[in-house]
């Protein structure tokens, strides 16, 4: 805007001077022509009249206009040139891999197998390819060729796998590879053992056997037993607990290592005293009782002999008092019984009368002191009471107290 101002009073200055300046030259000139040969008066001409002198004009001076200082420019310093990058040097051409000889295809020829005939020499067979179905998985077991391989451990069941007829089920019986104490359970019946079989040790039937590879220092060491452990007396002392004889499956002296609980009685006592007391309880605890003839759902006749037995020290390893559930999963020499059931004849599990006779109690005999009495109900073997003298009897479910032997249908008596 400055610049601007100043250009414009410049401009009228120049102007100014210049006009100033031509005036100036017309004068001269206008002087120049009164005395010139041309201005002599012609004695025959009228006179011209001279024109009137313009008076001058002053000079307009020139107004001098101060001057702006000027701006000075800031110095921009010059940015240093970067160092020049030196060229990257070409890389050296790689030689052309020469191209590898095509290999020709190879087509494997089979040897075509000619049929034996007699007379013409022996020739290669032709290789067996499995059977359909071979490998497949099936209930309990593997699909095999029974015609080609041996069941090893276990039974051929057919109609189980795809295939052909041949083509049948490797079925190992129940039990067959569970770990056991010290060893793997094996089918005694199908295999041989390369230690000692010991019994007791797996679940399934009998014939499934504990395969130790190397014998321990006792049969039956290291089995669970109720309410402890199996464990060789003569070697291990029991920590924290004491030995009780009878639960345990090897020599007399591998016995149950049992820690804490109540101490069971010694054997050979009288079940009397407790049947006598207990005859009317609706439960174990004894905590309300019922009339004679009434149901006892809560505590029912298995139980209750059971209990009464365990009070003459007959039960190894429990007391009267024990929980319900020590007496409905009883542990002995490897087996599990359900004391508060009657029998297996009732059904798959091993019960009161299982016990008895894997512990030695025979039947026949009179009703005495705690004889166990089993009878028939509904069915055999239903119901089970308890003697507490000469031919008497307490049962429960339904309560009875000192009722004679003929009131029941006797099916068996065992007495320890």
């Amino acid at each position: 805007m400055k610049f601007s101002v100043v250009l414009v009073i410049c401009l009228c200055v120049f102007v100014q001077s210049k006009v100033s300046t031509r005036l100036d030259l017309l004068e001269q000139v206008s002087e120049f022509r009164d005395v010139s040969p041309l201005n002599v008066e012609d004695p025959y001409s009228m006179p011209k009249p001279k024109p009137p002198k313009m008076p001058k004009m002053p000079k307009t001076p020139k107004p001098k206009m101060p001057t702006t200082p000027k701006t000075p420019k800031p110095m921009t310093p010059k940015t240093p040139k970067m160092p020049m990058t030196p060229k990257t040097p070409k890389m050296p051409m790689t030689p052309k891999t020469p191209k590898m000889p095509m290999t020709p295809k190879v087509v494997p020829t089979t040897p075509k197998v000619q049929p034996i005939h007699p007379g013409n020499g022996t020739t290669s067979p032709a290789p067996v390819t499995a059977a359909p179905g071979v490998g497949a998985s099936c209930s309990g077991g593997t699909c095999q060729d029974s015609s080609v391989t041996a069941c090893s451990g276990g039974t051929y069941v057919p109609h189980l796998c795809p295939g052909p007829a041949s083509v049948q089920c490797c079925r190992k019986a129940e039990g067959v590879g569970a770990s056991c104490s010290g060893g793997t359970c094996q089918d005694s019946s199908v295999t041989s053992c390369s230690g000692s079989y010991v019994s007791g040790l797996c679940p399934g039937p009998a014939n499934v056997k504990c395969c130790r590879s190397s014998a321990p220092p006792a049969a039956g060491v290291g089995a669970p037993c109720t309410g402890g452990v199996c464990q060789d007396s003569s070697v291990t002392s029991c920590s924290g607990g004491s030995y009780v004889r009878g639960l345990c499956p090897g020599g007399a002296s591998v016995q149950c290592c049992q820690k804490g609980g109540s101490t069971p009685p010694p054997r050979g006592g009288s079940c009397a005293a407790f049947a006598d007391s207990q005859w009317n309880c609706a439960n174990p605890s004894c905590s309300s009782r019922v009339s004679s003839g009434s149901s006892q759902s809560g505590y029912a006749c298995a139980e209750f002999v059971s209990r009464s037995l365990a009070s003459a020290g007959y039960i190894p390893g429990l007391s009267s008092g024990a929980g319900q559930g020590s007496f409905a999963a009883y542990n002995y020499k490897g087996k599990t019984y359900d004391l508060c059931w009657t029998s297996s004849r009732q059904g798959v599990t091993l019960g009161l009368e299982d016990f008895l006779i894997a512990s030695g109690w025979a039947s026949g005999g009179s009703i005495h002191d705690c004889s166990v009495v089993f009878v028939t109900t509904d069915s055999a073997y239903a119901h089970v009471v308890v003697g507490v003298g000469t031919n008497t009897l307490d049962a429960h479910n339904n309560a009875r107290y000192h009722v004679s032997g003929s009131y029941y249908n006797v099916d068996a008596v065992y007495n320890p």
